[in-house]
């Protein structure tokens, strides 16, 4: 699991890994505190997905291009193209289950 530290390299991951999750969140987000465990037991477990977390506070340009409005969003971006987009908080099966259809 990766933490975004430069704007730049967002669109490099989306383009150099088939199946991304993408975390987009806020350190004042209650939701996004409890999902934070779940993404990354996730980025530990799985070696068939690249994980990164977004925080939106610090590259607002990122979610505006994304049209992020809420948080926490996940989402999944498959040969650099936006595949499937989950709002809110939601459980690790859930996650795992969305992965899945898209593998």
């Amino acid at each position: 699991m990766l933490n975004l530290e430069k704007s730049t390299e967002f669109e490099k991951i989306l383009m150099e890994n088939e199946l991304v999750l993408v975390d987009f969140y806020a350190t004042w987000c209650p939701p996004c505190k409890m999902l934070a465990p779940i993404v990354e037991q996730i980025a530990n477990e799985r070696t068939d997905i690249f994980v990164l977390k977004v925080n939106i506070d610090e590259f607002k340009s990122i979610g505006d291009k994304y049209e992020i409005r809420a948080v926490p969003t996940i989402v999944f971006y498959k040969n650099n193209e936006e595949v499937k987009r989950h709002l809110g908080f939601t459980s690790k099966d859930h996650i795992e289950q969305m992965i899945e259809e898209l593998k």
